[in-house]
């Protein structure tokens, strides 16, 4: 599956489409093309490299988009379900083309984003999450406005060995953001919160994001982003052109709120449901991909020398990974409360249960991966090579998932977003769609609600050692804005290196 060689991409031209610039991250630019409800992932780059051809940054690029459709196919639908994610189609473009687009699209673009380029012609082809498929489109409600909630709801699951304080990681991460500047005020936002499974929680989660959105949400009407970090449009516009209502902006927010929430809690999936029964301790070494990979979503059994308890394996000594002075340095500075970690029943099914059960393959802890890391690293290999390695587990053909496979499975799913469309329903539109797909708010008004999952890339091995490094950063970070300002600011300095 992986021998991209074997397989050209189809051809895919914007000749005669009408597209949209929807947005760009660090490595790609989204268009969006409404009259066929897709999206267009190109990748970006800083420019040709003066050792390397442009032929060979190019075939770089095609592995790369093939890679992105193969995993998603053979590893992610498997184990979120093909109700939540349909996957992407590799493709090519005249690179001609390409040029001709980088700069028409070039005026529309963040000045801040104008050092990567578009240059090569290889692109993935992905379902637009912002507006609803067509079988759940009905006749007349084109003239209805859509309106789509993008949630990263980020990592709600941190593995035992690695609570080693009293706040979880994306709380320790906004000290980070605070001292670099890319945000003014932390975040009320805690994933633990949203993942509980209670719902006062999980509605204070919500509320928090709106408040403070980050990179975090971000509100669509009709796939043009209306409402996010980005975007100063104003939110009580957006909700009461939603909502119709002349409320006041509280009582919308929670309006949209309860929306949202039902749609993260709701099952969609129909065949190859997981029972809560299922998902305790009965993890046999990874079952089989064609079976929707549930033996992934029991991630309880370990290979033999692991203790979940802590951060040892039997018999071995670990790397300092991170400064034990830093930790303990940080540790009795952080302010109360604590975060919550208490959890409650969560539906296996829906799309918040999923992403958490993939979340729960790591279980070994971070210092545990970077041994094995940095023991494979001396072996040699590629950023990506592991991909095969999933595959062959998935069909019986492998040993089965080591650590690292977990975590970077884990990994994707800290990183994904959730997208869920809205469109209102009319008295006469009742009964034509299907009940799982239909959700109320808070005064009862029906609404057609679909939800999709993005931003699921395989993630590279070198990933395991920029996280190192960041939870480095995030501790210094917390002991500058922390300590007392009569103390040395060398000091962080010092624990650190």
């Amino acid at each position: 599956m992986l021998d991209s060689s074997a397989v050209d991409p189809r051809r895919f031209s914007l000749r005669g489409k009408k597209w949209k610039y929807r947005g760009e991250g660090n490595a790609n630019l989204v268009l969006a093309l409404p009259q066929e409800r897709k999206i267009v992932r190109l990748r970006k780059c800083d420019g040709i490299g003066s050792n390397e051809s442009e032929d060979v940054l190019a075939e770089r690029e095609r592995e790369h988009v093939w890679r992105e459709a193969v995993f998603c196919r053979g590893i992610m639908v498997p184990l979120l379900g093909d109700s939540y994610i349909q996957p992407p189609t590799a493709a090519r473009m005249d690179r001609a083309e390409v040029r001709r687009l980088d700069q028409t699209v070039r005026t529309q673009r963040p000045i801040h984003r104008h050092h990567k380029s578009l240059q090569f012609g290889y692109v993935t082809v992905y379902p637009d999450y912002a507006l609803l498929p067509l079988q759940l489109s009905l006749s007349g409600m084109e003239l209805r406005p859509t309106f789509c909630v993008e949630v990263k709801p980020k990592q709600g699951w941190v593995p035992m060995a690695d609570r080693r304080m009293s706040k979880c990681t994306y709380c320790l991460n906004q000290y980070l953001k605070l001292k670099n500047g890319s945000i003014r005020h932390q975040s009320g936002y805690c994933p633990l919160d949203l993942f509980s499974g209670n719902r006062i929680r999980m509605m204070k989660a919500l509320r928090a994001l709106v408040s403070a959105p980050q990179n975090n949400l971000k509100i669509f009407q009709d796939g043009v982003l209306v409402y996010g970090e980005e975007v100063g449009s104003d939110l009580g516009t957006v909700l009461r052109c939603w909502f119709g209502e002349s409320l006041d902006i509280s009582s919308l927010i929670d309006r949209m709120c309860s929306l949202v929430l039902e749609a993260l809690t709701r099952d969609l999936t129909g065949r190859d449901k997981l029972s809560d029964s299922e998902t305790d301790e009965s993890d046999s070494d990874i079952a089989v991909w064609e079976r929707g990979c549930q033996g992934l979503l029991r991630p309880t059994s370990l290979p033999n020398g692991y203790d979940t308890s802590g951060h040892r394996a039997v018999g071995t000594s670990l790397t300092e990974r991170i400064p034990s002075a830093l930790v303990t340095a940080v540790t009795p500075l952080l302010p109360e409360p604590p975060c919550d970690w208490t959890v409650e029943t969560l539906s296996t099914d829906c799309i918040l249960g999923r992403i958490l059960r993939m979340q729960k393959l790591d279980r070994t802890g971070a210092d545990r991966v970077y041994d094995a890391f940095r023991s494979r690293t001396r072996r040699g290999g590629n950023d990506y090579g592991y991909v095969a390695g999933m595959l062959s587990a998935g069909t019986g053909a492998g040993p089965g998932l080591s650590p690292l496979h977990r975590y970077l499975l884990a990994t994707t799913a800290k990183d994904c977003s959730i997208m869920m469309a809205f469109q209102r329903l009319l008295e006469h539109d009742w009964g034509r769609i299907p009940d799982k797909h239909v959700v109320r708010d808070l005064d009862g008004q029906p609404y057609v609600m679909n939800v999709g999952v993005t931003d699921l890339d395989p993630k590279p091995l070198s990933c395991i050692e920029k996280h190192r490094k960041r939870d480095c950063e995030v501790l210094a970070a917390c002991l500058e804005l922390l300590r007392p300002k009569t103390e040395s600011d060398s000091n962080a300095t010092c624990l650190t290196s």
